[in-house]
This record gives C-alpha cells, structure tokens and sequence, in this order.
C-alpha cells in the first residue's frame, strides 16, 4: 500500500537547464557484447581486459541452451535479431563482439557479421574465435597447442577449423565440460 497518494505529491517547479552532447569524434569507443544467457563471466572478463580503458561497453544477451552441443549452438543463429533489438535503437557502435567461441565456429564467422551488420550500424564485428586466428597470425604462430573447456564433438570441430586456417595442432585437451554455465 502506498504512503502518498496522487492528491498528496507536492508540485515543483523546475528550471530548465541547457546542454550540450559530446561529438562523436570525442566520445569514446563504442563497443557491444552480445553475450549468451548463461554466461556467468564476459562482463567480468571484459573489464579486465579492457582495463579500466576509455570505452562505452554496452551487453545484450542472446538465449542460448546450456547444454554446448551444435544442435543448441546452431539455434541461436535465429536469435539474433531478438537480442540486437536490445541494444539502443540507430545506436553506432564501433565494434560488437558475439562471445561464443563455439557458437561462431558452428554459425560461422561471416555469417554472424552479416547477421549483426543487418540489424545494426557497425563498423566491424569479431568473435573469440576470429579474435585468436588474427591473434596466431600475428604472432607468427604455425604450431600450437589448443585447450578449452567443451566437450570433445566441439572441441575436435575447433581443432580442424584451425588446422584448416593453415595452424598445426600439434597438442590437444579438453576438460570437457557440456554446460555454458559452468565455462
């Protein structure tokens, strides 16, 4: 039950005060974080990364199964433009990243910057998995080793997606895990 009722709130006056926005030259990076339901960590992940950077990080969530298999992973391709619906509408973003490694691989890289690039004004879209082929090329890497958390289907599909992008795998391990909520 309320206090106050409509007859009791007081009227103010108020001044109107003038402003003025930063240009957007000014304004600092605007990054996007599509993260899924489940995650538990990306914000907290990204803030260490970013280090206390000068950047507008915005998060949308896109509705994802827990269980990480390539059924559920593929679902969420049809997902997408519910999720991006969440985001400021005509909002210009400098980058969105969609944080699903094994999501990209299944959906695909292009496809997912197509997906986003149709729903909203972007200038470049990345992915885990996209963010650590450029990371190997420039670091000049052709051996590596790869770890993750997923079950072994998704891990041995990760590993072949980067053997075919030219990298040897030359040790593998998994702790596998099905349950996003639990990487």
């Amino acid at each position: 039950m309320s206090i106050m009722n409509e007859t009791t709130i007081p009227e103010f006056e108020f001044d109107k005060l003038s402003f003025s926005k930063t240009p957007q030259a000014e304004q600092a990076p605007h990054l996007g974080i599509i993260a899924l339901s489940t995650d538990l960590t990306i914000e907290n992940e990204m803030r260490y990364f970013l280090n206390g950077g000068n950047y507008s990080l915005l998060t949308s969530r896109i509705f994802c199964n827990d269980t990480v298999n390539t059924n559920n992973l593929s679902q969420m391709k049809n997902q997408f433009s519910n999720c991006i619906s969440l985001f400021p509408p005509k909002h210009k973003f400098n980058a969105i990243g969609y944080g699903c490694t094994s999501g990209a691989l299944t959906i695909g890289d292009k496809e997912i910057e197509k997906i986003i690039k149709s729903h909203i004004l972007v200038d470049h879209v990345t992915s885990p998995l996209t963010a650590a082929k450029r990371a190997l090329i420039k670091v000049c890497a052709t051996e590596i080793g790869y770890i993750a958390p997923y079950n072994s289907g998704i891990s041995q599909a990760m590993c072949k997606e980067l053997e075919n992008e030219g990298f040897k795998v030359v040790i593998a391990a998994t702790f596998g895990e099905s349950l996003d909520s639990v990487v």
